[in-house]
Order: structure tokens, then sequence, then C-alpha cells
């Protein structure tokens, strides 16, 4: 072994929990990264090799009606490559009597050899007439198994008996657990059982299929061949060509954790700055000697920089299997989210090198500064003895300090930790930056859930049934109000208008709604929901907007706000601003919600309805709703725990590292307090108190930032999930600034507990030898 990597090895042995420290420190932060990088690239390869292998539609054209002809004919037309025929019902499906799930009905013109938005045959074998398929994850949602007869009601055409024939995946849609939907399919011949035809025409272009204006180019061509045949086209839709409808949220995910990645190698670097920086201050006198032995600068800060490589290795030697796993238990949930499979979970060769070069790069990066400033000092600076500091309580803190009532002890623990500023000031950024993040992380956690709580707790109905059609809300009121289940009822009309060219939500509400939470809109008012209210610049009550409904242009008086954090933009009216007042649905309470209650009463109500020549569609409780809300934030809520106990614990851990640096530092000072009287466990209780004044200090700039940090975070997170403009009510978490205040003194006092105690039970003799 060299001379050089013989100092290497034992520089590192000698401080061995430091360096464990730093090792752990690392291999966390590379962990992070590694996790990041193997979810993006086994994710994207797995969508190009799922969601793209699907070939989904470049275009949907939303017809009145649609025949075989016109489809063949819009198949040959240039640009396009394929075209077919579809049709999606919304209804309920059931196979117990008084068991009802919400349905989503897809009909295809040939399920088994679709050309876009192909399908998956998982079990089980492809619907024939009078058969539906069930997608997979739908499966468990509506309690089913292959071979069930199940009812199937839809606005369109009686009840239909149908035998679930097997399961399919479409890849093209959302997790069905986490819509609390079922996904059913079926074919053209089953369609037209239900009294209905295909009215949505679905094409993917031959060229340049990313390009969106090319896509709506062609879609407007075949369009305007439709119409010139005599159809009447409603609609064109183009989605983000070649994109998953929930990338967005997977870049988001894979974009907050490459942050906290980042922020954790960065904590990191600041402990391996903080190690070095005492290295160098220690090992003065062996700089001064290797210099006066001929070696270069270059040379000496060489060995330093070693050190650093020596724990980057080490970090991610560590830190690669924690991260593979990490890596491969993200994209699996992920891609169970996003509804798609990985059939290749192996690990590009950049990933690793990538891993490694930043995981040996950050200390490297964070030891060039202390080891420029250690090597720079001459042979005569360093093997000269330090001048004694004549300035002692001349210094405007020494003397306030003197001034402040009670005994020195307190006094000279503070006196203390303005000796090294710059380590006390890196310290206590250090737990500063871990408490911000896991305060924010427990901020944006309560404020969601505090958001969805204060908002259902405004909702005042219980059931909200959507129907098939139009109706008199005196028929369907009457008729449901007649049963025992049922206190009150309300008919309610939901459809959409614009703003300002901006499509929204528009809600008709009866004269002196009680089922609101906000004072019922008279003639010529509008309440508008937070984010619509946002979106406008958030006028004034009294002030007026102008709403696009199917009659035209009204003017609006705003007479208050609704407050629904997460949602589409909608505004509330009186119902009968409308033409045409006829409801679309009732909200509905109920004289008991207990499980079993629920279900009889949504028979009861659709048998009254039924009774009235009424029928009722998707029904959802209030806890239904609830639920779909949260297995929308849960991956949220399960990232940001796990991100503010890991960066808690990289902050706890640069705590222990360097608090411990300063009490081993100071073991001579330590023995001249006892030499003057001290006991040992005055001197234990001093250096605790020192490590819990850098804890207390870094928790108050913690809980000074956090809020504006949440607030920032939060209001990123809702533009990119929901596209909202109204922001982030951030609530502040209590009880996370409670524990986080417990950890921190706690962590505190450890770290300088076992230094301190070894300092303590050494001889007065062998405290002022210590070198």
């Amino acid at each position: 072994m060299t001379a050089i990597k013989a100092k290497i090895v034992g520089d590192v042995r000698g401080e061995r929990l430091r360096s464990v420290g730093i090792v752990v420190a690392l291999s966390c932060g590379i962990a992070a990264f590694f996790t990041v990088l193997y979810s993006y690239a086994v994710l994207t390869r797995a969508m190009e090799q799922g969601y793209l292998r699907s070939m989904p539609p470049s275009a949907l054209i939303s017809v009145d009606h649609l025949d075989e002809d016109t489809v063949a004919r819009v198949k040959g037309r240039p640009g396009v490559a394929t075209a077919e025929a579809r049709r999606t019902l919304s209804g309920l499906i059931s196979n117990e009597p008084t068991r009802w799930n919400n349905l989503v009905l897809f009909a295809r013109s040939d399920l088994q050899r679709s050309q876009t938005g192909v399908l998956d045959l998982e079990q089980g074998s492809w619907p024939l007439r009078g058969e539906v398929a069930i997608e997979r994850d739908a499966m468990a949602v509506g309690g089913l198994a292959i071979g069930d007869n199940v009812i199937v009601r839809t606005a369109d055409g009686a009840e239909q008996i149908l035998r679930v024939s097997g399961t399919v995946h479409d890849v093209g849609e959302a997790q069905a657990r986490m819509e609390n939907l079922v996904y059913g399919y079926v074919s053209a011949e089953t369609l037209g059982s239900f009294d209905a035809a295909f009215d949505t025409l679905v094409l993917r272009v031959a060229q340049n299929p990313g390009d969106a204006e090319h896509i709506r180019q062609v879609a407007e061509e075949c369009a305007a061949m439709m119409e010139a045949e005599g159809s009447s086209v409603d609609g064109i839709l183009v989605p983000p060509p070649l994109t998953h409808p929930h990338a967005q949220i997977m870049a988001l995910l894979l974009g907050s954790i490459a942050v906290f990645g980042a922020m954790v190698l960065g904590l990191a670097g600041t402990i391996v700055f903080n190690v070095l920086s005492a290295l160098m201050q220690a090992q003065r006198r062996q700089i001064a000697v290797m210099k006066a032995l001929g070696g270069t600068r270059r040379q000496i800060s060489g060995i330093y920089l070693m050190q650093a490589v020596t724990f980057g290795v080490l970090g991610a030697f560590v830190g690669l299997g924690p991260g593979l796993l990490g890596g491969h238990t993200l994209s699996q949930w992920m891609a169970g989210f996003l509804n798609f499979d990985i059939h290749d979970p192996s690990t590009p060769a950049w990933v690793f090198g990538l891993v490694v070069a930043v995981g040996v790069g950050v200390p490297v990066v964070a030891a060039l500064l202390p080891v420029r400033a250690g090597t720079r000092v001459s042979v005569r600076e360093a093997l000269y003895p330090p001048r004694v500091n004549t300035s002692v309580g001349t210094s405007w803190l020494d003397r306030l300090l003197a001034k402040l009532p009670g005994n020195r002890f307190t006094a000279l623990a503070v006196r203390n930790l303005t000796r090294q500023r710059t380590r006390v000031v890196l310290t206590t950024s250090l737990i500063t930056l871990s408490g911000i993040a896991m305060l924010s992380a427990l901020n944006l956690r309560s404020s969601m859930i505090d958001s969805l709580d204060r908002r259902f707790d405004l909702i005042g109905y219980d059931l909200s049934v959507e129907l098939a059609e139009g109706t008199p809300s005196e028929v369907a009121e009457q008729a449901v109000a007649a049963t025992d289940v049922v206190v009150g009822v309300e008919g309610w009309l939901t459809t959409s208008g614009s703003i300002a060219g901006e499509k929204i939500t528009l809600v008709g509400l009866p004269a002196g709604a009680q089922l609101i939470s906000f004072a019922s809109p008279t003639e010529g008012e509008v309440v508008l929901s937070t984010e619509l209210h946002s979106a406008l610049g958030e006028p004034a009550r009294g002030d007026v907007v102008q709403l696009q409904l199917e009659g035209g242009t009204q003017v609006f008086r705003v007479a208050g706000t609704s407050f629904e954090p997460f949602a589409l933009p909608t505004a509330y009216v009186p119902l009968s601003t409308f033409d045409d007042p006829r409801v679309n649905g009732l909200r509905v309470t109920l004289t008991d919600m207990s499980a079993g209650a629920v279900q009889q009463a949504r028979s009861q109500i659709d048998d009254a309805l039924d009774g009235v020549g009424v029928r009722a569609l998707h029904a959802r409780t209030k806890t239904e709703t609830r639920f779909v809300y949260d297995q929308h934030m849960v991956m949220i809520y399960v990232f940001l725990l796990a991100v503010s106990g890991i960066i808690g614990a990289i902050g706890v851990l640069g705590l222990v590292t360097t608090t411990s640096l300063g009490v081993s530092e100071r073991r001579r000072e330590l023995g001249v307090l006892r030499a003057i009287g001290a006991t040992p466990r005055r001197v234990l209780a001093l250096v605790v108190l020192e490590g819990a004044l850098i804890g207390l200090s870094g928790w108050c700039v913690a809980v000074l930032l956090a809020s504006s940090v949440s607030k920032v975070v939060g209001d990123a997170l809702l533009s990119t999930m929901f596209g909202s403009v109204a922001g982030m009510p951030v609530d502040v978490d209590e009880a996370g600034v409670v524990i986080w205040l417990v950890v921190v003194l706690l962590a505190s006092a450890l770290a300088s507990l076992a230094p301190a105690v070894a300092a303590s039970k050494s001889s007065i003799r062998e405290a002022l030898q210590y070198e």
C-alpha cells in the first residue's frame, strides 16, 4: 500500500463514525437519484411498448349517426391509416339485486380486430351477442367473475342481462379502482339490443402521428366529407398525440422525486463539507509537515479529494441496491396507477453510469472549498501555535450576553456557537432545509386532507343521482320524496357553458335550494366555484359577469362563491335561467347512511323513478365521491410522507455528524472547564445544550419558511394535476411542527451525548494533552 493510500485509509478508520455518517447520507441521496432514473427509464420504455403498441387514436369525431359505408369511405381517404365506429354509454351494472355499480360501456364495431386503441384479451373469450367483457381492474370494483350474469341498465333501451365472457386490458383508460367505475366492452350486435347506434368515429392518421395540427387537419377534412354526405358533426376531439392520459401526472411525480433526490444529495454534500472542513483544520500540522517534506499543494489536495472520491464510491456501492429496489417498486406502482404493464424491467447502462458519476461528483464538489482553504496555509502558519483570542468579552454579542439575567451557563453555550460560525451556519442550514422539506410535506398533506374534509362537510346531500334524460323536477322529486328512506330531494340541471371563451360546468339550482353550502342564487345572480372565481380575477360580490348558455349570452351579478378545491370551474345559477328547466340529476338526503341502508335506498329510488317513467343512471354517495378523490391523492400523500421521513432522517444524520465534530475538537477546552471546577455532569449538560440550541435555531427558521414553501409547491401541484389557478389553501400541521421540534431536540442531545460523555469521563490530564 502506498503512503497516500495508507493515509486515506488511516483517516477513514480514525473517524469511523463520521465516515459512516457520510456514506449513509450519500447512499440515501444516490438511492433516491437511482430510483428516479430507473423509474423514468423503465416507465417511458414501458409506455412506448404498452400504450403506443395499443395504437392510440389520433382523433375522435362525434356525429349524429354512423354506418359501415361512411366508416369505409373515411378509411379510404388520404392521410387516414384506419377508422372505426364506436359508442360510449353510461349506466349501471349489477350481479345482485341490491348492488349496483356505475358503468361505462364501450361498444366497438370489431373488438377483437380493432386497429386503434387495441384491447388485450387477458382471460376468457371475446364477447359475442349478449355478452360483455370487463376491464381487468374493474372486476374487483363490481365484485364480478367470468361467467356471471349481470344486469346492465343504460339510458337507451330496456335493461339487459349479459354474461361476463372474459377480462380485457385497456391501457388507454385510468385505473378502474381509482375512478370507482366498471368498464365494460360489448359488440355491435349487443349495442343494437340497447336501441343504440354508433355515434363516434375514431381514426388514426397515417403520417405524422405526433403532430396535433396535422391530425386536426385530417380530422376536419373527414368531418367535412361526412357533413357533405348528410351527417351532422357535433365535435372533433384531438387528444395529446401519443401521450398517455396520465403522463403529466407521472412526469410530475418523477420530477418531484428528482428534486427530492437532488435535495438529499445536497444535504449529503453539506455533511461532506463540514467533515472535511473539520478534518483540514485538525490536520493543519500534518499538511505543514507534508509541505515541509516537499509535497506540493496539488499533491496534498489530491489526497483529500481522493477521500471524497472514496466516500462517493462507498455511497454509490451502498445506495445502488436500495435504489434499484426503490425504482422497481415505484415503477411497478406507477405502472399500475397508469394501467399499463412493465414487460422489460432491465436497467439501461446509462442509468448506472450517471448515478455513479453524480454520486462520486457530489462529495468531490463539496470538498473543493475546504480542501482549497486548508491547503493554501503556509508551513509557518500551520506549525506556529494559534494565537490566544484576547477580544473575548468585547464583541456586541458578548456584551449582550453579559447583560442577560440568570446564570452564565446558557451564555457560555451561546458564545461557544459563535466561534465556528461557518460550521454552525451550515449545520443550522442543514436542519433548516430538512425541517422545511418535512414540514412543507406534512403541511401539504394536511392541507389536502383538510380541504377535502371541508368541501365534503359543506355538501348538504348524501346521494347524487344522474337521470337518463331531462325530466320535470316536480315529477322526479315527488316520486323520490314518497319513499320512506328519503329526508329531502332537489332536482338540479347540470350542463356546460362558457365564460370568456373557456368551457365551464353550469348548474341550475331550484329556487330556495337547501342542499348547498351557500345562499341560493336568485334571478340574475350567479355563485362561482373557487376555481372559477380565481380564474376570473376574483370579482367582488355584485360585480357583473357574462355567461354563455345554449340560448345565448346572459349577464349575471356575482352573489358569492362555493368552496370547491380540486374541482372543475363551476357556475351556479337559478334553474329558471334555462328555457327548458328540466332536471337531469337529483340530490337526495337519506334517513340512514349505513352500507345496507344505502343499497336499499338506491333500489327504492330506482323503483320510484321507474314508476313515473324516469330512468336513473349513475348514483354515487358522498362517501364514494370522496373515495375517488382520495384515490387520486393517495400517491401524493404517500410520496410526501416518504419525502418528509427520509429528508428528516438526513437532517438528523447531518446534525449528529457535525455536532460530534465540534465536541471532539473541544476536548482540551472541556479539560480546562474540568480543571477550574466544572463537574462531569456540568460539562455534559453544556455540550448537550449547545447541540440543542443549534437544532432549535434550525427548527425556528424552518417553521417560519415552511408555510411559504408549502404554498408554492401546493400551487404547482394543483396547476399541474388539475390545471387549477385558485391555488392551495395551506394549513399548518401543528402536530408536525411539534413532532419535528421533539425530533430535532432529541437528535441534538443524542448527537452531543456520546462524545460529551467520552470527554467528561476522560481525565483532566488526557483532555489537556488532546491534539
